[in-house]
């Protein structure tokens, strides 16, 4: 008996690595938006009327996401915390990246990358649980 799915790891991480490159960024760009004070009227309220509470609603989802993601990459082993901040977020040259993981060679930079990115969607499902519909935020993809 398994509890879990066998998971493939290089599409997991393709999709761990897609999810920085457009989700992450998008959040990010969320969580920085400005909102406008509201403005109190006596005039009924419209059906459009509540734009600037669903603002503030995603405001407030993205930032706790981004905690998510956060507490996910916390979860990581040291390695690939380093990984996932200094490469995958920051978009460090490789070399620096592999210099201050003292490895020499790509393969072994690349093989570590992948346990980081899996590491994360581990980590991931289950600290962004709470923020989604159940499975959305699954970043594995499966073995059939």
């Amino acid at each position: 008996m398994f509890l879990f799915k066998k998971a493939d790891v290089k599409r997991t991480e393709q999709n761990v690595l897609k999810f920085f490159d457009e989700d992450y960024k998008k959040l990010l760009m969320m969580a920085g938006s400005n909102l406008q004070s509201p403005v109190l009227s006596a005039a009924p309220a419209s059906n459009n009327s509540n734009t600037q509470e669903g603002r503030f609603v995603k405001l407030v989802s993205s930032r706790k996401i981004l905690e998510a993601v956060n507490r996910s990459i916390k979860a990581c082993s040291v390695t690939s915390q380093t990984i996932l901040n200094e490469r995958v977020i920051n978009g460090d040259e490789l070399f620096n990246v592999m210099v201050q993981l003292n490895i020499s060679s790509y393969s072994t930079y690349y093989k570590m990358q992948t346990v980081a990115c899996n590491e994360f969607a581990d980590a991931f499902e289950v600290q962004a649980e709470p923020y989604f519909n159940q499975g959305e935020n699954d970043l594995h993809s499966y073995q059939k």
